[in-house]
């Protein structure tokens, strides 16, 4: 799969699934220029999405934490997801096919990446890193 969009597609479709299958309500936005990919609702507590698809990099996902919109096709903006009232960055992995969901807590300090670790660190440290078990509850 090579087209950005169809990855996208993928990882949106992939994830609205998995929401769906735990209970959530899943909404999902007209206009693709918006910064959250879906609104769910579970409990009568609506909170904003925005959906990844992201390629394993040795043992570990790197998660970037901006989006570049177009509104013409000439006009890009980008902004950081820390600058939007996001709830959550949940992320379609294909290999191993893993969907981890990122409260806001988790990456509203953080500069421009969020790393996710698939194994753990060789040397033996487990201060300040991020496992993906850690993350596959949302």
């Amino acid at each position: 799969m090579h087209l950005t969009h169809d990855k996208g597609d993928v990882a949106e479709a992939a994830i609205i699934l998995d929401l769906t299958k735990r209970g959530f309500t899943v909404f999902k936005p007209l206009s693709q220029n918006t910064y959250a990919d879906v609104v769910i609702m579970k409990d009568n507590r609506l909170e904003t999405v925005q959906i990844k698809y992201v390629t394993p990099t040795d043992t570990k996902l790197q998660i970037p934490l901006r989006k570049q919109a177009s509104n013409t096709r000439e006009i890009r903006e980008t902004y950081k997801y820390n600058q939007t009232p996001l709830d959550w960055i949940a992320a379609y992995c294909p290999s191993p096919e893993t969907i981890i969901y990122i409260p806001r807590v988790e990456w509203e300090t953080n500069g421009v990446m969020i790393n996710i670790r698939l194994e753990p660190p060789k040397n033996g440290q487990a201060k300040g890193v991020r496992m993906i078990s850690d993350y596959q509850a949302i």
